[in-house]
């Protein structure tokens, strides 16, 4: 039987439920903000908690999302809850009441709830607290399903752990904490009352995108600058402009403009489509010949990147926008550069070796029958394959997936990069012939992973799971 996910929230506001995030001091800002604007946006006012006094704009998304597609899952107000298990046929193995506390303005949300200034108890009513307090079906949900590349301090699931004791809460499950991030299913939490998950948020909803675009003729228009979106649907095996596509954007993430330094350096700049935009934090950077600890990026070799990068930064594709191309709804792009080149290096959000992140930046290929070789955290390729997803090992040698230094692993993809684009491009055309079936499967396990609701069923286990 289908499983009733009701998401509660303490108000209803004149442009909907409040989301949760917000504490009694700026309760009074929220209300005053959506009376006076009269405002339609779902917007939900956050300070970050070292100032206080600066208050910005927060959308809940992971709600809507859903609702929107199960109905069977639904909003209600905390004074609307006792009619539901007053009923005569309630049964509370079917419902789950979810109080979801999303990511916030803070870096993270780890960050945020983490803050000592941030007190649980001031984020629920008192009469939701009791509920949470007393019934098992009642759970916390702290998600972040657009992130994850950020560590998960341990402070937080401390945190956690003593307001459950303060509160006497033994159920299990009873507070459930989700990233995007891989690796948080390594973190060992010996309380069964704390649940944690990479929900893979990406990965499900790519799909949603590939069944868009098939009902809407390959076209979505989209944001209030009227983005088309368009997939690469079918192969053409034809004598493409360049070898390759590399979409960067955002220049402050310090693993990009180094690939691009090294794409120039041998001699790869023009056998591609290459985009990097200008941002404020990679100016400073080289101004500041600060190193990157993280990545073992040090002054020297930032040094070289200013003689290289001055020459043509910034680089645009095919918009110079920076909301137009940075939306989360962007798991699009335009098909033309796709359909110009013959494969993908795909630049991640992160290239870390803690973290292991993959978003719409990995899956744009594979939705656009794409190959790739990806510049990213080390063992994507490895995480994806047992997703199911079939890589390019037949036709190119993929071991620099599992080489955990970042600047050998990016010497390494160069490597590659620089055989692949030593082939003809008649070559490139036989080898698109027959990678044409994984690459159709790939694209096809997408849709299958949207289709099959496996997101929300993976909550739902977790849920289930708290009751027995």
């Amino acid at each position: 039987m289908k499983k009733h996910i009701h998401f509660v929230y303490d108000f209803l506001f004149p442009n909907g439920h409040l989301d949760f995030g917000y504490n009694i001091s700026t309760l009074r800002d929220n209300f005053l903000y959506q009376v006076e604007n009269n405002t339609e946006d779902r917007t939900l006012l956050l300070s970050a908690p070292h100032i206080p006094a600066v208050l910005e704009k927060q959308s809940g998304m992971f709600a809507d999302e859903f609702i929107s597609t199960n109905t069977h899952w639904n909003k209600m107000l905390v004074t609307e809850i006792q009619n539901v298990l007053d009923r005569k046929n309630y049964n509370e193995s079917l419902h789950h009441f979810v109080v979801c506390l999303e990511s916030t303005n803070a870096s993270n949300f780890f960050e945020y709830y983490s803050n000592p200034n941030v007190d649980f108890d001031n984020l629920f009513s008192p009469k939701l607290l009791r509920y949470l307090k007393k019934r098992r079906e009642f759970k916390i949900l702290m998600i972040d399903n657009r992130e994850g590349a950020y560590p998960h301090a341990p402070k937080l699931f401390k945190k956690v752990k003593e307001w459950l004791d303060k509160n006497n809460i033994k159920d299990r499950n009873k507070f459930i904490i989700s990233t995007c991030n891989e690796n948080i299913k390594k973190i060992k939490i010996d309380d069964s009352r704390i649940k944690v998950f990479n929900n893979n948020y990406y990965l499900y909803s790519a799909g949603k995108y590939i069944k868009q675009c098939e009902e809407r003729n390959n076209q979505i228009t989209e944001g209030h600058n009227d983005y088309e979106f368009s997939l690469q649907q079918e192969l053409k095996f034809d004598i493409k402009e360049k070898y390759f596509l590399n979409y960067n954007r955002n220049s402050g993430r310090y693993h990009r403009p180094f690939l691009v330094h090294k794409l120039f350096l041998n001699n790869l700049y023009d056998k591609g489509f290459i985009s990097l935009f200008q941002t404020d934090d990679f100016d400073n950077q080289l101004s500041r010949n600060h190193a990157d600890e993280k990545l073992n990026i040090y002054p020297k070799t930032i040094k070289k990147w200013k003689e290289t990068l001055s020459q043509w930064y910034p680089s645009i594709i095919d918009s110079d926008k920076g909301d137009e191309v940075a939306m989360f709804h962007n798991y699009l792009s335009r098909k033309d550069e796709y359909e110009k080149s013959y494969f993908s290096i795909v630049s991640e959000t992160n290239a870390e070796t803690k973290y292991l992140f993959v978003t719409e930046k990995t899956l744009k290929p594979i939705m656009n029958l794409h190959p790739f070789l990806v510049n990213g955290n080390p063992y994507t390729l490895k995480h994806l394959k047992s997703l199911g997803f079939q890589t390019f090992g037949k036709w190119w040698d993929e071991s620099y997936d599992s080489e955990e230094n970042f600047e050998k692993r990016t010497e390494m993809l160069i490597e590659q990069v620089k055989l692949l684009c030593s082939k003809t491009k008649e070559e490139w055309v036989e080898i698109l012939q027959e990678m044409e079936p994984l690459l159709k499967y790939n694209q096809s396990l997408l849709k299958q992973k949207w289709m099959s609701k496996q997101y929300e069923k993976n909550l739902v286990d977790i849920l289930d799971t708290s009751l027995i």
